[in-house]
């Protein structure tokens, strides 16, 4: 009896301790001392994450574990773990019922000592199989703790192996005790019965196990009774579970232990075999952990090499290793019937998560469009609220907001059916460019000439010019130098902008302007630096540029002849074509007539004057006229000067003649007709015109001299030396003919 009341006292004690540890927050606070620093405000947390409300100028950070020192490091918060409008922190990435330890610093210090510590706990995660469960989890709880209140003879928890019940409290290492298993949740174990199913509730009394209180003591395990929870509870308050953690992971353990998983029949019930039921299905598997679909009053089991099937009423495995296969199998088992193992369930473990990839780099953006530098094998989204969106393999965004910041994050592209999801990298920001500036108006003209244009100079604009309207040369000045004369080029205009923060600006329209044609005015019917005699009669004609335009457009041009100036004394102008002028040389000398032109420009159909004037000149001379006098003589004399002689208009000529020995002058023709002379001599005087002498010789003695052209002694004399010679050699040859006899 005593005994019995012992272990109801013992039972009821550790009720009323687990009870009212749930009256106590999870948030612990341990600051260090001399830091008066107030204690953040916890906002939310789940069983991966903790939000902190954040005070003015502190920045937070999370306690870590540095992978290759191996020693406990601050890990602090990024600028993109911060709310600004929430002033709130966020941690993510947590494990589940863990302890962490938080501290805090003045933004812009690197003190990492003396730094007040604050220990947070996460929720614990939730169970896998509430399935199984009723929806209304808390009540059940409260209606199980009360039913056990009253019966504290029944049996301790199901959670409590059987090792551990059987070992004294004295044997029993704090860390088991307050260290729940990796699947259980500490609220399961301050509830008895939440590994139990309601439906296990239901079922006849051997589910509560009444019978237990009627068997002999050695059936109850009194050690049960004998090691009350109570002492272990507040332990588990305060020990992080993280120490315990690594010897959880070294094997593969179920959620539940098998034998509390099972259900015992009453001792005078034999199960009856019924066919074994279809093997399990998959309703989730990660890199360490598969979950099966269960069923009700079935039960199921890892194959493992070498070991006995560990039934559960749980599906869930965990502890598993990434990328093996695992086989599993069920059976039906009630307290009436029980089934031999259904076929095997082949299932492989996914690959754990890829580790995260250098942060993305920038390929180009727009005011919409933002593209990252793709790379093969790789993932990239956009990141919303420090949450990706959607995950693309060419590292597009479009339908973007201008002038607006985005994260861009990339991880390692897996397949969901066989590995794990990547993990993340570091964000990339980029804000895109800001929207295309408002168009202006078309570019005015302001002046122009033969090789350059002037537009109209705006404030932060800038210009561009072309000849077909498809490239454009753009630059801030408004003047366009260098051009051909007499072409049309077009001209736009546009905001000036950052091409690493703005969009090209809109361009104007097109505005066509021309350039002046270049003036090239000739003077026709004179010949540059000719020589003309006096009194001749010249008629010049002014040419200007482009007066032969038929069909003028707008912005055309031509030089129009408007004054002339004659050897810079006489001056006159035309009004209208013919732009002739007529004049005779009447004076021995140079010359130069010049002409002046005015560039007139085509305006609202028809020319007007620029003011823009050129002049063309051209010079020449004028000379006296000059005659011929031929002078000739016969063959016994001479005449000098003899041959064509030049000669100015107005000038005298005088010639000389010069018999032959026992010659004279016989007589002197001028133009036909016999003239006088004196000493041999005769002048021609004031000529006007062209002239001929001619000058004959006679005899000294009187003798006939023949006439010229009497040729008829000399070819007697000349018949006569030939028949002679002839006869001569007719001689000869005779002659030697005989001597030869």
């Amino acid at each position: 009896m005593m005994k019995a009341m012992k272990k109801m006292l013992a039972f009821t004690l550790a009720l009323v301790l687990i009870g009212t540890s749930f009256g106590f927050q999870t948030l612990q606070v341990s600051a260090a001392e001399g830091n008066e620093v107030k204690e953040p405000q916890v906002v939310s947390k789940t069983d991966t994450s903790i939000t902190l409300q954040t005070q003015e100028n502190l920045e937070y950070a999370l306690q870590i574990k540095d992978e290759k020192t191996e020693s406990l490091v601050w890990k602090w918060a990024e600028s993109t773990q911060y709310n600004l409008e929430k002033q709130t922190v966020t941690f993510q990435d947590l494990k589940a019922d863990t302890d962490y330890k938080f501290t805090c610093r003045e933004k812009g210090t690197q003190e990492e000592e003396e730094l007040p510590i604050f220990t947070l706990r996460t929720d614990v995660q939730k169970n896998q199989d509430s399935s199984e469960q009723s929806e209304s989890s808390k009540e059940e709880q409260e209606n199980q703790q009360e039913a056990v209140t009253p019966a504290p003879d029944t049996q301790p928890p199901a959670e409590e192996k059987p090792q551990e019940e059987t070992t004294p409290p004295a044997d029993t290492k704090p860390q088991e005790e307050t260290t729940p298993p990796a699947d259980t949740k500490p609220q399961e174990e301050t509830t008895p019965q939440n590994d139990t199913k309601p439906q296990e509730e239901t079922t006849p009394p051997t589910d509560t196990k009444p019978q237990e209180e009627t068997t002999p003591p050695s059936d109850t395990k009194p050690q049960e009774e004998t090691t009350p929870p109570a002492d272990t509870k507040p332990q588990e308050e305060t020990a992080p579970p993280t120490d315990t953690k690594p010897q959880e992971e070294t094997t593969p353990s179920t959620e539940e232990e098998p034998e509390n998983s099972t259900t015992t029949p009453p001792a005078d019930v034999t199960p009856k075999p019924v066919d074994a039921p279809s093997a399990p299905t998959v309703a989730s598997v990660t890199d360490t952990e598969i979950t099966l679909n269960t069923v009700t009053n079935q039960e199921y089991a890892m194959i493992q090499d070498g070991k006995d099937l560990a039934w559960q009423v749980s599906g869930v495995f965990k502890n598993l290793k990434p990328s093996t296969d695992y086989s599993f199998v069920a059976r039906i088992k009630t307290d009436t019937e029980i089934s031999e193992s259904s076929k095997p369930l082949k299932v492989r473990t996914k690959a754990s998560s890829a580790k995260a990839p250098d942060a993305t780099q920038l390929f180009e953006k727009t005011d919409t469009r933002i593209q990252v530098k793709s790379v093969k094998g790789q993932e990239y989204s956009l990141l919303k609220d420090g949450n990706p969106t959607v995950w693309n393999t060419n590292g597009v965004f479009e339908n973007l907001s201008p002038g607006t910041e985005y994260q861009i994050v990339t991880r390692v592209s897996y397949l969901e059916e066989e590995a794990m999801p990547s993990e993340i990298s570091k964000p990339l920001a980029v804000t895109t460019k800001l929207a295309a500036a408002k168009a202006p108006e078309a570019p005015q003209i302001s002046g122009r000439n033969e090789t350059s244009i002037t537009l109209q100079a705006q404030k932060s604009l800038e210009y561009a010019i072309s000849t077909d309207g498809s490239a454009w040369k753009w630059q801030s000045s408004n003047v366009f130098s260098g051009l051909k004369a007499n072409t049309s080029y077009q001209f736009i205009s546009r905001e000036v902008f950052d091409a690493d923060k703005a969009m090209p600006s809109k361009e104007s329209p097109v505005a066509t302007f021309k350039t002046y044609m270049a003036f090239q005015g000739s003077i026709d019917g004179i010949k540059a630096d000719g020589t003309y005699y006096r009194d001749t009669k010249l008629t010049a004609t002014a040419v200007g540029t482009g007066m032969n335009q038929t069909s003028p457009g707008t912005w055309d041009t031509r030089w129009v002849p408007k004054t002339w100036t004659w050897d810079t004394k006489n001056y006159s102008s035309w009004k209208s074509a013919p732009y002739d002028v007529t004049f005779v040389l009447d004076k021995v000398g140079d010359y130069c007539l010049t002409v002046g032109y005015e560039l007139e420009e085509y305006v609202s159909g028809s020319w007007k004057g620029t003011g823009l004037t050129r002049t063309s000149s051209v010079s020449f001379k004028a000379i006296a006229p000059v005659y011929t006098i031929t002078a000739s003589s016969d063959k016994y004399g001479k005449i000098s000067p003899s041959g064509n002689i030049e000669v100015k208009k107005g000038s005298n000529t005088e010639f000389t003649f010069t018999p032959n020995k026992d010659y004279k002058v016989s007589k002197v023709l001028v133009n036909g007709k016999q003239v006088s002379i004196k000493n041999n001599k005769y002048t021609i005087s004031n000529i006007k015109s062209g002239q001929t002498i001619f000058v004959s010789f006679e005899r000294i003695d009187g003798r006939q001299i023949p006439k010229t052209g009497d040729e008829s002694q000399i070819i007697l004399y000349a018949v006569l030396v030939l028949s002679a010679a002839v006869v001569f050699l007719l001689v000869v040859r005779a002659q030697r003919k005989k001597n030869h006899r």
